[in-house]
């Protein structure tokens, strides 16, 4: 919206609030609904504390649908009902939101380049970009939840925002339009990738959306590729680079869990691309220390927890494949500080988390006794065996036994997450760097139920692919 705009109706709305139009009163405090959960004051774990929601619940009550006659303020209103929606996890309402904001949109011919047609350029710009703002929320959350747009492309006519668009109150159309063409590579890529037709279009399409991905990267403005070490002036283009790079993990990933089922032949083209979704991952988390570290971190922000947990999520299942992140640490910290506010999709995630730690608990005490099991049968095959050597065996099966009781004990966590209670839970996900825990210890059937699990945790969704986003 109108910085300026909005400024005079607030003062107004000072002066005078009885005389204030219901719909704008709820339009004012949804706005200020949303601006509470961007203080970053923690509220605490329980509903009754999330942020902004005695303003969020006054702003549906002054605000009633259907609206027989709609204003571009309806459809701002509507989309900032779906913003606040997303930071209570509540993705089902966020997805009915934005659908209400593109259909009153459309009822208003927002859609359709005619009908700016002898309008200010003012007020056509600010309808494009209330416009293309629906669209790409739309987009996102028929993402996030697997189902289609509410909105086909090929109905509109509307061209793509441009550098001509107003820049009034500082607004930097780069932003917009960056993320409307991400938006537009994110409704293909869903397409490609989640609806295929066999195992051959599966791969070729992921490579395929993956090369497109990095040609959109290439095209943007070179100010919104680099990220300066602190964030002084807006978040604006972390979170462009945010949505970028968790895109790529959601691209990648089904490819990534097939090659750890060994399910297809690996290519450097396969090796390229699993790579590039590790990479997205460790720079994601980079980002989000980055905006922690300057004061640009929502610390109830929807996005942060979930592209937190994905980049969670991939490093875990790298760091069984043999490689070691320093970037899992930082972003188990970071989820743990957002659960400690009340950020309840981070909570969500830390269930998951919690999960995902006692099936690695009780696959290195299967790891454990089975090595256990084989040296003594070793000892028990053997007729002779040297003083050193038997005092060699003794010593091998007592450390073991020592292990599994370190195990059994909580493993101790590393130094700089010892005091924290809610990663003291998580002891196999804090030390499995140092556990040499591997996807190759695992027995056939920890292995399937992690997989499984690799697949649910980060979704809500079950495609055609068998894979989850």
């Amino acid at each position: 919206f109108s910085i300026t705009e909005f400024h005079v109706r607030l003062e107004e709305t000072y002066r005078d609030v009885q005389s204030q139009d219901p719909s704008w009163l709820a339009y004012l405090m949804v706005t200020f609904a949303v601006g509470e959960q961007y203080t970053n004051d923690a509220a605490g774990v329980g509903i009754k504390k999330v942020p902004g929601r005695s303003f969020f619940s006054t702003a549906l009550t002054l605000f009633h649908e259907p609206i027989e006659e709609p204003t571009l303020d309806t459809v701002r209103t509507l989309l900032l009902f779906a913003i606040y929606s997303q930071g209570w996890n509540r993705v089902n309402s966020g997805f009915t939101y934005t659908g209400l904001a593109l259909s009153t949109a459309i009822m208003l011919g927002m859609h359709r380049e005619v009908s700016n047609v002898g309008r200010p350029k003012a007020e056509q710009d600010a309808r494009k970009k209330v416009w293309w703002t629906a669209f790409f929320m739309d987009i996102l959350w028929a993402t996030r939840l697997g189902l289609p747009p509410h909105f086909n492309v090929d109905y509109m006519d509307l061209d793509v925002p441009d550098k001509n668009i107003s820049n009034e109150d500082g607004f930097d159309p780069k932003i917009l339009i960056a993320n409307t063409k991400l938006a537009l590579h994110i409704g293909s890529v869903m397409k490609k990738v989640y609806v295929t037709s066999g195992d051959n279009d599966f791969i070729t399409n992921i490579v395929d959306s993956l090369k497109q991905l990095e040609l959109f990267r290439d095209s943007l403005d070179p100010e919104l590729r680099v990220l300066p070490d602190i964030i002084e002036s807006n978040r604006s283009i972390a979170v462009l680079t945010l949505r970028y790079h968790q895109i790529i993990i959601v691209t990648g990933r089904p490819l990534y869990l097939s090659l750890l089922k060994s399910t297809i032949r690996v290519t450097d083209e396969l090796q390229d691309a699993k790579v590039k979704c590790v990479l997205a991952a460790v720079t994601n988390i980079c980002i989000l220390n980055n905006l922690w570290n300057s004061g640009w971190f929502c610390i109830f922000g929807f996005l942060e927890a979930q592209c937190c947990f994905s980049s969670i999520l991939m490093l875990v299942m790298e760091t069984l494949n043999g490689d070691a992140f320093p970037e899992l640490q930082i972003a188990l910290s970071l989820n743990a500080s957002m659960c400690k506010a009340g950020n309840i999709t981070a909570l969500d995630n830390y269930s998951r988390l919690k999960e995902l730690d006692s099936i690695l608990f009780e696959a290195e005490k299967e790891r454990q006794n089975r090595e256990e099991s084989s040296m003594k049968s070793l000892q028990s095959n053997r007729t002779t065996i040297t003083e050193d050597g038997e005092n060699s065996l003794v010593e091998n099966e007592s450390l073991h036994a020592k292990k599994i009781s370190t195990l059994q004990d909580n493993a101790p966590l590393s130094e700089e997450l010892r005091q924290d209670e809610l990663n003291a839970n998580l002891p196999s996900l804090i030390e499995l760097e140092s556990s040499g825990a591997g996807f190759e210890h695992f027995s056939p059937e920890t292995f399937r139920n992690l997989s499984m699990n690799f697949e649910r945790w980060d979704a809500s969704l079950d495609l055609s692919t068998g894979s989850s986003l």
